[in-house]
Protein backbone atom coordinates (compact mmCIF):
# COMPACT_ATOMS: atom_id res chain seq x y z
CA UNK A 1 0.00 0.00 0.00
CA UNK A 2 1.13 3.73 -0.29
CA UNK A 3 3.06 5.79 2.30
CA UNK A 4 0.85 8.30 2.78
CA UNK A 5 -1.07 8.67 6.29
CA UNK A 6 -3.30 10.88 8.26
CA UNK A 7 -2.80 10.89 11.98
CA UNK A 8 -5.40 12.59 14.73
CA UNK A 9 -3.31 13.34 17.77
CA UNK A 10 -4.75 13.69 21.35
CA UNK A 11 -3.21 16.75 22.44
CA UNK A 12 -5.05 17.45 25.95
CA UNK A 13 -4.66 13.59 27.48
CA UNK A 14 -2.29 12.95 29.90
CA UNK A 15 0.00 9.97 31.00
CA UNK A 16 -2.38 8.68 33.35
CA UNK A 17 -4.98 8.46 31.51
CA UNK A 18 -3.31 7.95 27.73
CA UNK A 19 -3.94 3.72 28.10
CA UNK A 20 -7.54 3.82 29.40
CA UNK A 21 -8.46 6.86 26.38
CA UNK A 22 -6.59 4.61 23.74
CA UNK A 23 -8.20 1.07 24.55
CA UNK A 24 -11.35 2.74 24.55
CA UNK A 25 -10.63 4.32 21.06
CA UNK A 26 -10.17 0.89 20.19
CA UNK A 27 -13.16 -1.31 21.45
CA UNK A 28 -15.16 1.94 19.51
CA UNK A 29 -13.12 0.95 16.55
CA UNK A 30 -14.05 -2.63 16.92
CA UNK A 31 -17.45 -2.53 18.02
CA UNK A 32 -18.71 0.07 15.26
CA UNK A 33 -17.83 -2.35 13.06
CA UNK A 34 -14.40 -0.03 11.62
CA UNK A 35 -11.77 -2.70 12.38
CA UNK A 36 -11.09 -5.81 12.77
CA UNK A 37 -10.08 -6.37 16.66
CA UNK A 38 -6.15 -8.69 16.21
CA UNK A 39 -3.13 -6.77 14.87
CA UNK A 40 -1.35 -7.59 11.67
CA UNK A 41 2.06 -6.55 10.80
CA UNK A 42 1.63 -6.63 6.82
CA UNK A 43 -0.74 -3.44 6.94
CA UNK A 44 1.38 -0.73 7.02
CA UNK A 45 5.32 0.81 7.34
CA UNK A 46 4.92 0.59 10.67
CA UNK A 47 5.42 -2.54 13.03
CA UNK A 48 1.59 -3.68 13.62
CA UNK A 49 -1.76 -2.18 12.74
CA UNK A 50 -5.38 -2.93 12.82
CA UNK A 51 -6.93 -3.80 9.53
CA UNK A 52 -10.03 -1.82 8.33
CA UNK A 53 -12.99 -4.13 7.21
CA UNK A 54 -13.63 -4.01 3.91
CA UNK A 55 -17.37 -3.60 4.31
CA UNK A 56 -16.92 -0.69 6.14
CA UNK A 57 -18.11 2.31 4.35
CA UNK A 58 -17.64 5.40 6.49
CA UNK A 59 -14.31 6.55 5.10
CA UNK A 60 -16.14 6.28 1.48
CA UNK A 61 -16.57 9.94 1.13
CA UNK A 62 -13.41 11.58 2.51
CA UNK A 63 -11.43 11.64 -0.50
CA UNK A 64 -8.42 14.18 -1.15
CA UNK A 65 -9.70 17.46 -2.42
CA UNK A 66 -8.87 18.38 -5.71
CA UNK A 67 -6.90 21.74 -6.18
CA UNK A 68 -7.99 23.64 -3.33
CA UNK A 69 -5.85 25.11 -0.62
CA UNK A 70 -7.24 24.40 3.10
CA UNK A 71 -8.03 27.93 3.49
CA UNK A 72 -10.57 27.60 0.48
CA UNK A 73 -11.84 24.14 0.99
CA UNK A 74 -15.13 25.74 2.73
CA UNK A 75 -16.17 27.45 -1.02
CA UNK A 76 -15.15 24.19 -3.19
CA UNK A 77 -18.18 23.10 -4.74
CA UNK A 78 -19.58 20.02 -2.90
CA UNK A 79 -18.94 17.85 -6.05
CA UNK A 80 -15.55 18.52 -6.43
CA UNK A 81 -15.14 17.98 -2.43
CA UNK A 82 -16.84 13.96 -3.03
CA UNK A 83 -16.73 11.44 -5.56
CA UNK A 84 -18.67 8.27 -4.29
CA UNK A 85 -17.23 6.33 -6.76
CA UNK A 86 -14.17 6.58 -5.77
CA UNK A 87 -13.49 4.65 -2.28
CA UNK A 88 -9.99 5.67 -0.31
CA UNK A 89 -7.12 3.64 0.36
CA UNK A 90 -7.27 3.58 4.20
CA UNK A 91 -6.44 -0.34 5.11
CA UNK A 92 -4.86 -0.01 8.50
CA UNK A 93 -5.39 2.12 11.64
CA UNK A 94 -2.71 2.50 13.97
CA UNK A 95 -3.40 3.01 17.75
CA UNK A 96 -0.21 4.83 19.15
CA UNK A 97 0.43 4.67 23.20
CA UNK A 98 3.55 6.37 24.55
CA UNK A 99 4.89 4.02 26.88
CA UNK A 100 2.75 1.26 26.09
CA UNK A 101 2.72 -2.11 23.62
CA UNK A 102 -0.30 -4.27 22.21
CA UNK A 103 -0.55 -7.89 24.10
CA UNK A 104 -2.59 -10.46 23.69
CA UNK A 105 -3.79 -12.19 27.14
CA UNK A 106 -4.36 -15.99 27.23
CA UNK A 107 -7.80 -16.04 25.46
CA UNK A 108 -6.37 -14.04 22.70
CA UNK A 109 -7.66 -10.65 23.74
CA UNK A 110 -5.64 -7.72 23.22
CA UNK A 111 -4.75 -5.30 26.12
CA UNK A 112 -2.28 -2.68 26.71
CA UNK A 113 0.75 -3.20 28.67
CA UNK A 114 3.56 -0.68 30.06
CA UNK A 115 6.45 -0.72 28.09
CA UNK A 116 9.38 -3.15 30.67
CA UNK A 117 11.82 0.04 29.95
CA UNK A 118 11.56 3.73 29.93
CA UNK A 119 14.16 4.33 26.87
CA UNK A 120 14.36 8.01 25.43
CA UNK A 121 12.15 7.80 22.46
CA UNK A 122 10.78 10.17 20.07
CA UNK A 123 6.99 8.34 20.98
CA UNK A 124 4.30 10.71 20.76
CA UNK A 125 5.71 13.06 17.96
CA UNK A 126 3.67 13.12 14.63
CA UNK A 127 5.56 15.30 11.93
CA UNK A 128 6.04 15.01 7.91
CA UNK A 129 9.15 13.33 7.17
CA UNK A 130 8.86 14.94 3.56
CA UNK A 131 9.59 18.71 3.95
CA UNK A 132 9.85 19.60 7.53
CA UNK A 133 7.28 20.97 9.38
CA UNK A 134 6.41 24.28 11.33
CA UNK A 135 4.51 24.57 14.19
CA UNK A 136 2.22 27.77 15.54
CA UNK A 137 2.55 29.57 19.24
CA UNK A 138 -1.04 28.63 20.54
CA UNK A 139 -1.23 32.79 22.64
CA UNK A 140 -0.18 34.52 19.43
CA UNK A 141 -0.01 32.29 16.57
CA UNK A 142 3.49 33.14 15.43
CA UNK A 143 5.03 30.19 13.05
CA UNK A 144 7.79 28.50 13.44
CA UNK A 145 10.04 26.44 10.89
CA UNK A 146 12.40 23.44 11.33
CA UNK A 147 15.32 24.15 9.41
CA UNK A 148 14.33 28.60 9.84
CA UNK A 149 16.25 31.26 12.49
CA UNK A 150 14.28 29.49 15.82
CA UNK A 151 15.77 26.09 14.50
CA UNK A 152 18.17 25.40 17.59
CA UNK A 153 15.00 26.21 19.97
CA UNK A 154 13.05 23.81 18.54
CA UNK A 155 15.92 21.21 18.19
CA UNK A 156 15.68 21.56 22.05
CA UNK A 157 12.16 21.32 22.46
CA UNK A 158 11.92 17.89 20.67
CA UNK A 159 15.46 16.64 22.30
CA UNK A 160 13.84 17.39 25.66
CA UNK A 161 11.15 15.58 25.08
CA UNK A 162 12.53 12.49 23.31
CA UNK A 163 15.18 12.14 26.37
CA UNK A 164 12.07 12.64 29.22
CA UNK A 165 10.73 9.91 30.57
CA UNK A 166 7.76 8.87 29.39
CA UNK A 167 5.27 10.78 32.92
CA UNK A 168 7.81 13.79 31.66
CA UNK A 169 7.52 14.32 28.24
CA UNK A 170 4.14 16.00 28.89
CA UNK A 171 6.21 18.72 30.75
CA UNK A 172 8.29 19.28 27.86
CA UNK A 173 7.71 23.06 27.28
CA UNK A 174 7.99 25.90 24.36
CA UNK A 175 8.50 29.55 25.04
CA UNK A 176 7.25 31.55 21.93
CA UNK A 177 10.20 33.92 20.67
CA UNK A 178 7.70 36.38 19.92
CA UNK A 179 5.49 36.92 22.74
CA UNK A 180 7.77 34.63 25.18
CA UNK A 181 4.65 33.18 26.01
CA UNK A 182 5.33 29.46 27.66
CA UNK A 183 3.30 26.45 26.87
CA UNK A 184 3.53 22.71 26.70
CA UNK A 185 4.64 21.21 23.56
CA UNK A 186 1.34 19.33 22.73
CA UNK A 187 -0.48 22.78 22.61
CA UNK A 188 2.24 23.68 19.57
CA UNK A 189 -0.06 22.75 16.68
CA UNK A 190 0.74 23.25 12.70
CA UNK A 191 -1.90 25.20 10.72
CA UNK A 192 -0.07 22.96 7.53
CA UNK A 193 -0.87 19.52 9.40
CA UNK A 194 2.32 18.12 9.66
CA UNK A 195 3.19 17.91 13.76
CA UNK A 196 1.67 17.60 16.76
CA UNK A 197 3.05 16.09 19.84
CA UNK A 198 0.16 13.51 22.03
CA UNK A 199 0.33 10.78 24.25
CA UNK A 200 -2.26 8.96 22.01
CA UNK A 201 -2.98 9.24 18.35
CA UNK A 202 -4.29 7.15 15.77
CA UNK A 203 -2.73 6.81 12.26
CA UNK A 204 -4.95 6.36 9.39
CA UNK A 205 -2.77 4.58 6.76
CA UNK A 206 -2.77 4.73 3.08
CA UNK A 207 -4.25 8.09 2.36
CA UNK A 208 -4.53 12.08 3.45
CA UNK A 209 -8.42 12.51 4.17
CA UNK A 210 -8.80 16.01 3.43
CA UNK A 211 -12.07 16.42 3.61
CA UNK A 212 -12.55 14.74 6.49
CA UNK A 213 -9.75 17.09 8.26
CA UNK A 214 -11.49 20.25 6.53
CA UNK A 215 -15.18 19.50 7.23
CA UNK A 216 -15.09 17.66 10.30
CA UNK A 217 -19.08 19.05 10.55
CA UNK A 218 -20.32 17.96 7.22
CA UNK A 219 -22.91 15.62 7.44
CA UNK A 220 -21.48 13.01 5.45
CA UNK A 221 -17.95 12.88 7.58
CA UNK A 222 -19.48 13.29 10.75
CA UNK A 223 -20.20 10.19 11.93
CA UNK A 224 -16.59 9.16 10.68
CA UNK A 225 -15.08 12.11 13.00
CA UNK A 226 -16.88 10.59 16.14
CA UNK A 227 -16.12 7.03 15.80
CA UNK A 228 -12.80 7.94 15.42
CA UNK A 229 -12.10 10.93 18.04
CA UNK A 230 -15.24 9.85 20.42
CA UNK A 231 -13.50 8.77 23.41
CA UNK A 232 -10.48 11.33 23.37
CA UNK A 233 -9.93 14.15 25.84
CA UNK A 234 -9.36 16.06 23.10
CA UNK A 235 -12.21 16.50 20.65
CA UNK A 236 -10.58 18.55 18.30
CA UNK A 237 -7.80 16.31 17.49
CA UNK A 238 -4.66 17.81 15.46
CA UNK A 239 -4.14 16.43 12.72
CA UNK A 240 -1.12 15.54 11.26
CA UNK A 241 -0.83 14.41 7.13
CA UNK A 242 2.30 12.94 6.56
CA UNK A 243 4.28 11.30 3.39
CA UNK A 244 7.23 8.48 4.54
Amino acid sequence: MGDRNTSLVDTKVSWDAAAEVAFKCYRRLVDHGVILPTLRSDICLSEAAFAVRRDYRGFDRLNDLPTAPPEDSATVPRDALVNSNIRPVVKGIEIHVVGFHWQSDATGALTLQPDAIDTPSAEGLFFNFEGGFRVDCPHCDTNIELGGDETERLDDVLTTWCKASVPSKGQTTVQCPCCNHVATLQAWRSREQNFAAGYVGLTLWGEHLLTLTYQPDHPDNKPAWEVLCGDMADQNPAIVCCHI
